[in-house]
Parts: C-alpha cells; structure tokens; sequence
C-alpha cells in the first residue's frame, strides 16, 4: 500500500528540505556573512563528492574526459554553484529566505521564455499547464 505513495512522500520530503536550507542558510549567512557560507559549502560538497567517485569509481577524479567536458563543467560551475548561489545566499541575508524562495519560483518562467527566444524552443499545452499548475500552488 505505501509504495503507491513513494513519489508523493519524495516530493514531501524534498519540499521540506529546501525550507529548511532556505531558513538555514539565512540565519547562517545573517551570523558569518553570505560569501562565508557559500564557500564553505563548496568546499564541504567538493570533498564529499571527491569521495564519493574514490569509492565507486576507484580514482578521486574521472581520468578518460576530454578537456572540452571539463571545459564545459567548469563553466556550469561557475555560474551555478559560484555566482548562482552567492547571489541567492546574499538574497537570503537581505530580504529573508521566504521572498528569495517566492523569486525562485519564478524560475519556470524566464526558463520558458529565454528558451523560446535564444533557441526557438516550443512549449506543448501539457508542458505549459504543468508550469501555470505549479505556480499557481505556490501562493496557496
């Protein structure tokens, strides 16, 4: 009976992990500064990740990439987890996790529409229904 309710309690579950790392990382940002937190969680990230692949892959770092994946991983690096996330902690600290969270939500949106305008994507009824349905829950 419960396995019907696995994705519904996953979805639950992550909901409220990210209201409490929005309200954590407001208050710790708010305690020893948005730049401190978002590099030491870099930091701690990169370590658990280079242990991670250590003990399923046998090697700190994948060897066989080629340079332009590195390249392009950097590149997603940077502008996610560094400047991204400097600016979402720094939000937290000067306007409060629960109007960061609300700008957040708006990400469905800009990434429609930039989507249709650099690479001419097309939304279907169904995928732009799903984008009204989820924003609209949002201010329930």
């Amino acid at each position: 009976m419960w396995s019907q309710w696995w994705g519904e309690a996953a979805a639950l579950a992550t909901a409220v992990c990210w209201s409490f790392t929005a309200i954590l990382m407001s208050y710790s940002g708010r305690r020893v500064g948005a730049d401190v937190v978002n590099r030491s969680r870099l930091l701690f990230a990169f370590g658990l990740l280079v242990v991670a692949h250590w003990a399923l892959e046998g090697a700190f770092f994948p060897t066989g990439v080629e340079p332009f994946r590195w390249g392009w991983l950097g590149v997603s690096s940077v502008l996610g987890l560094v400047l991204g996330d400097a600016f979402l902690f720094r939000a937290y600290v000067l306007i409060g996790p629960r109007l960061s969270m609300l700008l957040m939500s708006t990400v469905p949106i800009f990434s429609t529409l930039f989507g249709w305008w650099l690479f001419g994507e097309a939304v279907t009824g169904p995928e732009m229904a799903g984008i009204v349905l989820a924003l609209s829950l949002i201010h329930i």
